[in-house]
C-alpha cells in the first residue's frame, strides 16, 4: 500500500522531493481555498500552474493520488447563487485534478441549512439540494475521468456526516464515477457512528480514498494518527482485510511556522508512522 500526505502550501519541487525521501509517494493535494491561487488566474495560467506542478512532483517521483475541493467554513450554501458560485469553482478544481493527473476529487456535501439541519428537521431539504448539486459536478467529473469521493464530516447534528450516511447516498447516486472518502478523525469524534476500522469493513467497497488523522474523540484536531484515541491496529488490520489497494494518506496538520529543519523531521515521523499502519507493523 502506498503512502501520502496532505499539501498546505505551495511547496515547490525541492520538498516535493523531500517528501519523497521520507517515503511519501503520493500527494493529496490542495485545492480548498477559493480565494487565493490557483482560482483567481485566467484560463491559460491556471492550466499552466497544474502542468508546472505536476512537473515538479514528475521529477520527484511523486504522484496526485486524490485531490481536495473547495471547502469553507462555515459554509455558505443557503442561496441558489452561493451554490453557483461554489459550483463553479468545483468544476475548476475538477479540472485541475485531471490535469495533476489525478482519479479523485474530494468534496465535503454542501450545508444549506448549516450543520445543524437535523435539529431544524430540514434533513430532506439538505437532502435533495446535494443530490441535484452532485449529480450537475458529476458530469464534469465525468467528462475529465475524475471520481468524486464524498466525504465523511465531523457534525453530529448534520445529516449527511456519518460513513452509514455517506455510502447510502453513494448508493443513491450509483455511478461509477461518485465514491466516498473515509476520514478516520471525522468517523471518530461522534462514538455513536462506526470506528474507522469497522467502516473500512463495512463500506470498503465504496471506499475509494482515505483521510487519516487521529482525535480524541471530542472535537476534530487532526492529529497525526497514534496521537490520540483510534484504534490503529484495527484500522491497519481492517484496510488488509478488506484488500484495500488505494493510498494511506495522511490529513494531519502540520505546522509551517517550525524552523526547516524540524518541520522535516516531523515529515520524516509522519511518514513512518503511515509506513507503519499501511504495513501493519504496530
Amino acid at each position: 500500500m502506498k503512502i501520502g500526505t496532505s499539501s498546505t502550501r505551495h511547496w515547490g519541487g525541492e520538498f516535493y522531493k523531500k517528501l519523497r525521501s521520507f517515503g511519501f509517494e503520493c500527494i493529496d493535494f490542495n485545492l480548498i481555498d477559493t480565494e487565493i491561487a490557483p482560482y483567481t488566474y485566467g484560463a491559460d495560467d491556471f492550466e499552466k500552474y497544474f502542468i508546472n506542478e505536476k512537473r515538479m512532483m514528475d521529477e520527484a517521483g511523486i504522484t496526485v493520488s486524490q485531490v481536495h475541493g473547495p471547502w469553507r467554513h462555515p459554509a455558505i450554501d443557503n442561496t441558489p447563487e452561493a451554490r453557483a458560485e461554489r459550483m463553479e469553482k468545483m468544476k475548476r478544481s475538477i479540472h485541475g485534478a485531471a490535469l495533476l493527473g489525478s482519479k479523485y476529487w474530494v468534496v465535503h456535501p454542501i450545508m444549506p441549512f448549516g450543520v445543524k439541519d437535523v435539529l431544524s428537521g430540514q434533513e430532506k431539504e439538505t437532502h435533495d439540494l446535494n443530490l441535484e448539486f452532485m449529480r450537475e459536478l458529476l458530469e464534469t467529473a465525468k467528462h475529465h475521468g475524475v471520481t468524486i469521493c464524498l466525504e465523511n464530516m465531523p457534525f453530529l447534528d448534520f445529516s449527511l456526516s456519518s460513513p452509514e450516511a455517506i455510502v447510502d447516498f453513494v448508493k443513491e447516486i450509483n455511478d461509477p464515477f461518485f465514491a466516498m472518502c473515509l476520514d478516520t478523525g471525522h468517523a471518530n469524534v461522534c462514538r455513536s457512528w462506526d470506528s474507522p476500522a469497522e467502516s473500512i469493513r463495512k463500506y470498503g467497497e465504496f471506499i475509494k480514498v482515505l483521510h487519516v488523522h487521529d482525535n480524541r474523540g471530542r472535537q476534530d484536531e487532526h492529529l497525526a494518527p497514534l496521537f490520540g484515541s483510534i484504534d490503529w491496529k484495527d484500522f491497519s488490520d481492517a484496510l488488509r482485510e478488506v484488500g484495500f489497494d488505494g493510498v494511506l494518506s495522511l490529513e494531519a496538520i502540520m505546522c509551517d511556522t517550525l524552523p526547516a529543519d524540524i518541520l522535516e523531521d516531523m515529515y520524516d515521523i509522519y511518514g513512518r508512522i503511515a509506513r507503519r499502519i499501511a504495513d501493519g507493523d504496530l
